[in-house]
């Protein structure tokens, strides 16, 4: 048996937090966010595991200014949330990554390309705005799109895979328009229709208690573009998650590797970088830990571990997981 693992990592700094945190209020939870992304960078090149970095797109900008009108991006059309009652780009500084440097990423980049590993750089928006809102229509997710296509190709690179803003999957003629063909869907979890309290108590119970993640098969949602649906997130040690022991994070892993190698499947793991950002000893070496047992079952031929788009290449070529 052979299973697929996947690593996805949505690399946005402040852009995923900034309707809740200030910039200060970030840095304290998150410290030193880059030096974290290059220790994961260095774990992924010892095991040699290639991952999927899901890039916000306005982190590739070198810098930004005000329009003629004195706003941020006036050239940018604007979603209105009825959850964030301001203009989306009120938080942009409008600087460059020396005097902002939450707000903007090109060196991050450049370090991921650097790299011997041949990682995929792929999509997480332009400005983390969810596809999937009454305040988000169709020529925003457009625009969106574009801007980070055009980005990207500043660095001389083509995204093809995306993760939706917030996991909030949506305007998907617009994603194939633009020439995604893979994007991560939601992990399948059996508390997945749940809500409020009772949504985030099963979560936590969940992790707790190391319960064997979902492992799936990709599936086209429409001609073109197929779904690599998530596993599990690897979580971060804040608040009440301090609760849920390291050793749990990874047994829960582990099983889902295994999972995946008995079923022919694919764990998908994914997580932010800076969620190994507060208590970075720990979450590295937990980290770690799941990298090499993933590392171990792909030396022993048991299991492939390939980029989301590395998976839609194999899937063109009647690979086993088009199986069902």
């Amino acid at each position: 048996m052979t299973g697929t693992f996947v690593l996805s990592l949505d690399t946005e700094l402040i852009w995923g937090s900034f309707d809740h945190l200030a910039d200060h209020r970030f840095e304290r939870l998150y410290p030193d966010v880059r030096g974290t992304i290059q220790r994961i960078l260095d774990i992924l090149d010892r095991y040699e595991v290639p991952a999927t970095w899901a890039i916000v797109g306005h982190l590739l900008l070198e810098s930004c200014s005000r329009g003629p009108d004195g706003r941020p991006h006036s050239n940018m059309p604007r979603p209105s949330f009825e959850w964030y009652p301001h203009d989306w780009y009120d938080r942009d500084p409008c600087k460059d990554r020396f005097t902002a440097p939450l707000w903007y990423g090109r060196d991050i980049v450049e370090a991921i390309l650097a790299r011997g590993i041949r990682h995929e750089l792929g999509s997480h928006g332009f400005t983390h705005a969810p596809f999937l809102e009454p305040g988000m229509p169709v020529q925003m997710a457009r625009a969106e799109l574009d801007a980070c296509i055009d980005a990207s190709a500043e660095l001389g690179f083509r995204p093809t895979s995306l993760v939706f803003p917030r996991n909030v999957q949506g305007h998907f003629d617009v994603v194939v328009e633009r020439g995604f063909t893979a994007f991560r869907g939601p992990d399948p979890t059996w508390h997945r229709g749940l809500n409020g309290r009772v949504a985030r108590a099963a979560h936590l119970l969940d992790h707790i208690a190391a319960l064997p993640p979902p492992v799936s098969w990709p599936f086209e949602v429409r001609p073109g573009l197929w779904n690599i649906p998530g596993s599990m997130l690897f979580l971060h040690r804040v608040g009440v998650r301090r609760a849920i022991p390291m050793v749990a994070r990874v047994v829960k892993a582990r099983l889902g590797l295994r999972q995946a190698v008995r079923e022919d499947k694919v764990f998908h793991l994914w997580t932010h970088p800076y969620n190994l950002a507060h208590d970075r000893p720990a979450m590295l070496a937990g980290f770690e830990a799941i990298i090499r047992e993933a590392a171990d079952l792909r030396a022993a031929g048991r299991l492939e571990i390939k980029p989301m788009g590395g998976v839609v290449a194999s899937l063109s070529q009647a690979d086993p997981l088009t199986r069902s």
